[in-house]
């Protein structure tokens, strides 16, 4: 997709989840995605500067916060 941003990319990932999930389940998953060159980095980087969109649950798990129902 043109225009997709990091956030766009973790997110994708972690709304497919039930809960949080690790940070290597994160980068197995953005591997194949083509926006990955220096993935590791960027992905931590963009869970990091988004708490209003992300949360840490304890060192390498990490969530999507999501809208109330």
């Amino acid at each position: 997709m043109k225009g997709t941003t990091w956030r766009d990319v973790v997110a994708g990932v972690l709304e497919s989840c039930q809960s949080a999930v690790s940070l290597n389940y994160i980068y197995e998953q953005v591997e194949p995605h083509k926006k990955a060159q220096e993935w590791r980095e960027k992905v931590l980087q963009t869970l990091q500067i988004n708490p209003q969109f992300f949360y840490k649950t304890e060192r390498g798990m990490w969530g999507v916060k999501r809208k109330a129902a």
